[in-house]
């Protein structure tokens, strides 16, 4: 929330997780692409981030007390879910391992 406080209220916005160091610009750019009021990549089933949101967002999710779940939010709305093959937008490091795994299919 303390973040939307500072969001231009014209402009659609994405919320990203912090531990998907495979997402680049050209992730966003992708999604950008796509006119629907809420985007979210899909891969193999599974939904990912970033998801883009619509500027009216911003004063649904001001007017949410401080313990909500964005995902609670999300669902009241219909989203546009795209079908991606690539992981980035699911692979996220939560782990050690995660890391290593993730620095092991990087260096071969």
């Amino acid at each position: 929330k303390v973040g939307a406080r500072l969001l231009d209220r014209r402009k659609r916005f994405f919320i990203s997780l912090a531990d998907m160091p495979l997402i680049t610009p050209r992730h966003y750019r992708f999604l950008e692409g796509f006119l629907e009021p809420l985007v979210r990549p899909v891969v193999n089933g599974r939904v990912g981030h970033p998801v883009l949101h619509a500027p009216f967002l911003i004063d649904e999710i001001l007017r949410q007390p401080d313990s909500f779940a964005m995902r609670e939010l999300l669902g009241a709305y219909e989203m546009k879910k795209i079908a991606v093959d690539d992981p980035a937008y699911i692979r996220d490091i939560d782990t050690l391992r995660d890391y290593q795994a993730l620095l092991g299919d990087h260096n071969g």
